[in-house]
């Protein structure tokens, strides 16, 4: 049977995809595991180690080394052996069930959306900015390992972030300023101490008032009862 033809960006006519080996370095540099457990880091620095020193971004190397330079590493024997043992240790991992997938294979859970203003996966991605970007990383990595299918979504980062950067000549970002006061004008009324407030009062305190009054009528007459039931 014939294998259905991948889609494939633009970019990719742009690289010297016709040396060969090149397409397994392609798909390790687009690999964000192994910025985490770094195994490919050999790979890159021998291309270009200034520029993987510099950036420690796979896909900047690929495609900022010269086609001469590349087809001169491709042509080392042991060079070519390690890049694809990588590459067969990457897809073997792919498709080895991890952890979910032992322990619930039954399960219909197919995708579970993780919502986030950053996340901090690799340096090669500057998508963050603080701790949040942190823990929201280090969550995807963990449920990568574990096979959990999580797909983080990343919300308005470039759009936010770069107003809170851009600063005044007083220093204020004051872009960022008004943002924020338009989404408190809005979100206020919806979520604010006072509403925290009401919905403890009417939902939690106010009901266990009402239990405490019953248990505590006729001298705790049912309180009483009920322990006797239980003895």
């Amino acid at each position: 049977m014939n294998q259905p033809a991948r889609a494939r960006h633009p970019i990719y006519n742009l690289l010297p995809m016709d040396v060969e080996g090149f397409a397994s370095r392609a798909e390790l540099a687009l690999d964000l595991r192994s910025s985490w457990n770094h195994v490919t880091d050999d790979v890159w620095e021998k291309l270009d180690s200034r520029l993987w020193d510099i950036t420690h971004n796979p896909w900047v190397v690929l495609q900022t080394v010269s086609r001469s330079r590349i087809e001169s590493v491709m042509a080392d024997p042991v060079f070519r052996k390690q890049v694809e043992r990588l590459v067969q240790i990457r897809r073997h991992a792919a498709e080895t069930p991890a952890w979910f997938q032992q322990n619930h294979a039954a399960s219909t859970l197919t995708c579970v959306a993780y919502f986030s203003m950053e996340f901090m996966l690799s340096e090669a991605l500057p998508i963050y900015s603080g701790g949040l970007g942190n823990v929201a990383g280090d969550q995807l990595k963990a449920n990568s390992d574990l096979g959990v299918p999580v797909v983080g979504v990343g919300l308005l980062y470039q759009e936010v972030i770069p107003e809170f950067y851009s600063r005044d000549a007083n220093g204020i970002p004051t872009a960022w300023v008004q943002r924020m006061r338009q989404s408190m004008s809005r979100l206020t009324p919806r979520f604010s101490a006072d509403r925290t407030v009401r919905d403890y009062t009417e939902q939690h305190y106010l009901p266990a008032a009402a239990a405490y009054r019953e248990r505590a009528a006729d001298k705790g007459a049912n309180g009483r009862q009920l322990i006797g039931s239980r003895r």
